[in-house]
């Protein structure tokens, strides 16, 4: 068994709270770094771009996490690492349906092989344990 600080953090704190801890440590030192790059501290943004970035706060962080963390607490870690594979099929399709992006052949290639692995993972077990009962029925005894 592990032992250490380290793994006794892990031990003591949910993932959530591991997961805020590390962003509130995160955001300041992404500040300091903003500030010595010297780069320009106005961002131009539109509306569309402002409510873009509170979706992404919102939607994509906070609510992605909290079901995430549901998700994992109820399914086997293997299965719920599976969704980290999908993201980008489905930020493709989204892409394609609400903003009329017009997806290279190897990116529509590249979706479809992502798509043709996760079955494969999912289903194949099940397929090979139904070919091998077919199998034991037509064998004779």
């Amino acid at each position: 068994m592990p032992t250490g600080p380290a793994y006794l953090i892990a031990f003591l704190v949910g993932p959530l709270e591991q997961t805020l801890g590390a962003l509130a440590f995160s955001l300041p030192c992404f500040l300091v770094l903003w500030l010595t790059s010297g780069e320009s501290l106005t961002i131009p943004l539109s509306p569309r771009g402002l409510w873009s970035v509170l979706y992404l706060a919102l939607f994509g962080s906070l609510l992605g996490f909290l079901c995430y963390f549901l998700i994992l607490s109820r399914l086997p870690a293997a299965t719920v690492a599976l969704v980290t594979l999908i993201t980008p099929v489905l930020a493709l399709t989204l892409g394609m349906t609400l903003n009329r992006e017009q997806p290279s052949a190897s990116m529509l290639i590249g979706a479809a092989l992502i798509l043709v692995a996760l079955g494969a993972y999912l289903f194949g077990d099940r397929l090979a344990r139904l070919k091998a009962e077919a199998a034991a029925l037509r064998t004779p005894e």
